[in-house]
This record gives structure tokens, sequence and C-alpha cells, in this order.
């Protein structure tokens, strides 16, 4: 039987949030929140004879910087039990002049802030996981000392992430790691996919012209980069993978899934598409691969031409 190991903070936030993070599935729906609520603004201002205008249109772009959370925490007698360490995605909004957008003005700025809140609070999880992982860690301690008294043993937690952005998009992949004891630490990926218009979390099938087309031929092309990291590992598939290796495959949009320069990468931790032994798996797909599959909305999110060339 299978053994799933995942990072206790993954679990937590995947439960919750539109992201990509192991199996945990994602909303196909577009959550529209933010659009709506600007709507709403842009309907009261037409009502007044005022004409709304988008951030883009007042000129307000959005940065992203990292927020470091640390923390080592220590048994009464001085052990020390935790040692964590995240380092958190932040959304800013900047004005035409580069200033930080914090306090809003009209209802361009009111959206762009709302933007910034949407996206800011998928992290918040973290912060107070922090201290839910100190409080496991107390609880070990008084369970098992001996680990920690002669063994040396005291937890770790890290998350660390790259960025990748267009003048639409925030696509953030995380990697995680955790050691709580045990024969060896836990790593993991977590995804977030956001889009700056219309300041919602989104699932990835909604990029395509024809969803179904779309996931089969990525399931299709990541089935085949399977049996090639099998053949250059000099493996038999059933060593390297689980089983039902392709229908885990075939299900793709509920893994963590990120965009760069390059295109796009669906990530595997340990234990997902096979035994801790063969490691992470982590297969990419290029510009060239993706825009035939993707609608006009989804060239623009990621800021390509048809031809699969950056616009």
């Amino acid at each position: 039987m299978k053994t799933l190991v995942t990072h206790i903070t993954s679990c937590l936030l995947c439960a919750g949030l539109l992201c990509g993070c192991g199996a945990a599935s994602a909303s196909m729906m577009v959550d529209r929140s933010v659009s709506v609520q600007y709507e709403a603004m842009g309907t009261a201002a037409s009502s007044v004879g005022m004409v709304p205008q988008t951030p883009r249109e007042v000129g307000i772009t959005y940065a992203v910087e990292t927020e470091v959370l640390e923390s080592e925490s220590f048994s009464e007698d001085g052990v020390k039990l935790i040692s964590s360490r995240y380092e958190l995605p932040v959304l800013r909004a900047l004005r035409r002049d580069g200033e930080t957008l914090e306090t809003a003005s009209t209802p361009a700025e009111e959206q762009a802030l709302l933007v910034v809140n949407t996206f800011n609070a998928a992290f918040d999880a973290w912060r107070s996981e922090m201290e839910d992982v100190k409080d496991m860690a107390l609880a070990d301690y008084e369970l098992r000392p001996e680990m920690f008294l002669e063994y040396g043993m005291y937890y770790q937690d890290s998350l660390t992430y790259t960025v990748y952005t267009t003048d639409h998009l925030v696509s953030v992949l995380a990697s995680t790691y955790s050691y709580y004891g045990g024969a060896h630490p836990n790593t993991g990926f977590c995804s977030w996919t956001f889009d700056l218009d219309d300041g919602a979390f989104l699932s990835l099938p909604v990029i395509a012209q024809d969803e179904i087309r779309f996931e089969e031929a990525v399931a299709a092309d990541l089935a085949r980069q399977a049996r090639a990291a099998a053949l250059q590992a000099e493996t038999s598939m059933a060593e390297f993978y689980w089983e039902d290796y392709e229908d885990i495959l075939a299900n793709w949009t509920t893994y963590t899934v990120s965009f760069d320069a390059g295109g796009m990468t669906v990530s595997y931790a340990p234990y997902e598409l096979g035994c801790y032994a063969s490691g992470p798996h982590v297969f990419t797909l290029s510009n060239e691969f993706l825009e035939p599959y993707l609608s006009e909305y989804g060239l623009a999110l990621l800021d390509l031409e048809r031809n699969g060339t950056p616009s």
C-alpha cells in the first residue's frame, strides 16, 4: 500500500485555499469577487456621471516582495524544539510614480487594494501555522524527550518560493521542507496562480480553449516525460512510479502547477507519483506546446502571442 506523507502545513493550506498543493483540488471556477466589487463601484460611479477606470488605466502596477518569518522555540529547560523559516510573497500596488499604494482615494485604487489584499490573505495561514507547529513540537518533547535530549532532534520547518509575473499574472511556486523526526525529512510543493486583473486565484483549465482537450494533451505529454525519466534512471516503471501513475498524471490539474517565462511546470513531491527514493518529479511544458490549446484569455494572461512567443 502506498504511504502518502505530506507536510502538515501544506495540507491545511490546500484544504482552504485556491492553490495547487499536492493532491488538493482547486476550484474549477475563477473567483471574481474583486471584479464583482469593482463592477459595483463602477455602477455607483456611473450613476453620478463618473467614468470608472481600472488600475492599469491610471498607471497602477504590482510588485512582489518577500516577507521572511523566522522563529526558534525552546522548552522551559532550554532544549531547542523547533526552527522555522518561511519566505512569503507579499503583493504591493504601486502608483505611477512608484509610490506604494496604502490608502485608496479613487475607485481604481480601491480595486488595486482589493487585489492586493486578496492575494496576501492567501498566505496568512502560514503565519498562524508557525504557532501550531511550536505547540506540536512541545507536545512531542513531553511525550519522548529522549529524542530531543539524546539525539539532538528538533523540528525543522521551512518554505521558499520562486515567482513569475506578467502584466496580468502572478505565479508562485513554493517548496516546503519539514522534519519532525523519523527516517527522513519531507518535502513538498505548493503553487498559486493569480489573475491581477480579476483579482482572483484560478485553476488551470480556464486558460484553455477546450478544457478537456487541454487536460488530455498535457496528461499525455506528462506520461511521455515520465517514461523518459525512468529510462534515463535505468529503472523500470514499476520501480520508479506507483502502478496507477497514469491516473495520477491524468489528474495533473489537482497537483502543483506553475508558470515561468519558458512555459508551465507540473511538480510532484516524493510519494505523490512514486516512492520516496524516486524523489520529486518535475515536468515542464514549453510555451510552444501550450500555445495551440490556449484561449485568448490564456494567451493574454501568460503574455504570449499566438505563435507561442512573448508578446
